[in-house]
């Protein structure tokens, strides 16, 4: 009986990560500049996300702490939704979702390095990176290490909170 119940639990929130997967993807790849948000001011009668004022709301506010990077979130809900609905074994969940958003960080900052969209958080840390370490900016060596190193990190940071053990 509790091997019924143990897989039953697994099909409901595997189904519910994946539901929240396709509520992200389609919420952010529907946005538009003219939604309401959270920190926005917008006064649009007329909602243009397909999931309403949620998704506006939802998306809105991811991308603009995120930038781009914030597509990479519905990814870690899709992976661990199959994970789930197939009786992959999860463990550690909150800490691979820990190190998969400090990841996206890391990835906001890189973003704004390369003078893409990398959210608010990707701008706040980049400023601060550059004005705390700009003696490493005179170093050109120094300075690349220390951007390969980063790019390294936030591939490991992403790659570690998708892994998927077969167990």
């Amino acid at each position: 009986m509790q091997k019924i119940t143990s897989f039953i639990l697994n099909k409901i929130t595997g189904l519910f990560f994946l539901a929240f997967f396709c509520f992200s993807l389609i919420s952010l790849l529907s946005k538009s500049a003219e939604d309401p948000y959270l920190g926005s001011f917008v006064k649009n009668e007329t909602i243009n996300n397909l999931f309403g004022l949620a998704g506006s709301y939802f998306a809105g506010t991811i991308y603009a702490f995120f930038g781009y990077s914030a597509y990479f979130i519905p990814i870690f809900f899709l992976i661990i939704g199959f994970k789930k609905t197939f009786g992959i074994q999860v463990k550690y969940i909150l800490m691979h979702f820990f190190f998969y958003v400090l990841g996206i960080i890391f990835l906001s900052i890189i973003l704004n390095y390369w003078f893409l969209n990398g959210g608010i958080f990707g701008q706040l840390l980049f400023e601060i990176f550059n004005n705390e370490l700009n003696f490493l900016l005179t170093n050109k060596l120094i300075f690349f290490s220390l951007l390969f190193c980063i790019h390294l990190l936030t591939l490991f940071l992403l790659f570690f909170g998708l892994t998927i053990n077969y167990k």
